[in-house]
């Protein structure tokens, strides 16, 4: 975490949209590639406000070895329905990224932050409306501009060796591991270090519409509502870093090689001006 402190520093706007709620809030984010962006948020989020939101995490990570134990030893909880329901029935606040490893795993020909959400996709919606959650947005930036995708690899292809492993798949793999999915291979780019900005949007509230969770008109409208405010937040966060003075981590750095470069011109400036007069 030490490295992800120094290298991704955190600008979290937005706390004021929470009020004085604490408890049985269901964060909706856009998933950052390679889901980088996770930690920063769970961090950031609790020194802020004090929650810490269990993130229920795509199926396909928990069946990569070593990946859902590390996944669980964070806090991270695999997402299945039933996992929710328990969670829910005890107020947990939760951080669920309906893009899921598709959103995660972007490819060579996405857009960067952009939303991958199926259509049919409704379950946050459903769940939100079956518990009387409150639904908050939160939008990010930052980590796409610095690691990007320069190739898109098959995922059979990693997870056989080669052909040599039979890979997992079905109720095991999930989607994410279906035929025809794709893992980026990524390159990062450290001159490009900066911050990583996220913004909690407006809160979309669900209470008045408890018992309604089988409307797949009202969950749909929920879901474009979330993902309408999401778009918004990803506007507002690349429009704000525009103006940002402190926006990448080396600015620091060169703006003190720069005073240095200019102190030492006027240095010799001086000394020369003071030998002309002598």
């Amino acid at each position: 975490m030490r490295p992800q402190r120094q290298l991704c520093p955190v600008d979290l706007m937005g706390i004021e949209e929470l009020g004085a709620e604490r408890s049985r809030l269901l964060f909706v984010g856009n998933h950052a590639i390679l889901g980088i962006d996770v930690p920063l948020l769970i961090r950031n989020l609790f020194e802020k406000t004090g929650i810490w939101p269990r993130p229920l995490g795509e199926h396909a990570w928990f069946s990569v070895p070593f990946v859902g134990e590390l996944l669980a030893h964070l806090g991270g909880v695999d997402g299945t329905r039933h996992n929710c329901d328990l969670l829910m029935e005890r107020g947990h606040n939760l951080l669920v990224y309906p893009g899921g490893a598709r959103e995660a795993w972007k490819r060579t020909t996405d857009k960067p932050y952009a939303l991958l959400w199926g259509e049919t996709h409704l379950g946050f919606a459903r769940m939100a409306v079956k518990h009387g959650y409150t639904i908050v947005p939160v939008a990010t930036v930052g980590t796409e501009d610095v690691i990007q995708p320069c190739a898109d690899i098959p995922i059979q292809r990693i997870l056989t060796v080669g052909g040599y492993l039979k890979p997992p798949g079905g109720s095991v793999g999930g989607k994410a591991f279906e035929q025809g999915a794709r893992f980026p291979l990524v390159v990062p780019k450290p001159a490009k270090a900066q911050k990583v900005y996220f913004r909690l949007m407006p809160l979309v509230r669900t209470q008045d519409f408890q018992g309604q969770e089988s409307d797949e008109d009202l969950l749909r409208s929920l879901r474009d509502l979330t993902r309408s405010r999401l778009e918004e937040g990803i506007s507002s966060l690349l429009e704000h870093r525009r103006s940002d003075p402190h926006r990448f981590v080396f600015q620091k750095a060169q703006d003190r090689q720069n005073q240095k470069q200019e102190a030492a011109v006027a240095s010799v400036q001086e000394a020369a001006a003071a030998a002309s007069k002598l």
